[in-house]
């Protein structure tokens, strides 16, 4: 991902946008040495799987794991689209 992908899909979770019917199973095993470098993946997805994986249930963010996360979306080379 570039930059400019990170800051739109880091922006879009700031501001509490949901994509609550998109399926997120793609990311699945991101962080896995064996997930697929370069694999396609729509932005909502990614959005969504940020959701799950930083915010807080009192609608906080984690900041460490969303910075962990875009480590792991930028170092796997996910496609945004």
């Amino acid at each position: 991902m570039t930059k400019k992908e990170l800051q739109i899909v880091t922006e879009e979770l700031r501001q509490n946008i949901s994509y609550p019917d998109v399926e997120i199973s793609s990311l699945t095993g991101c962080g896995l040495s064996d997930f697929p470098i370069g694999k396609i993946v729509r932005k909502e997805a990614i959005v969504m799987h940020l959701r799950w994986q930083c915010m807080y249930f009192n609608g906080g963010i984690d900041e460490d794991q969303l910075a962990n996360e875009l480590f792991i979306l930028k170092s796997k080379k996910v496609i945004m689209v």
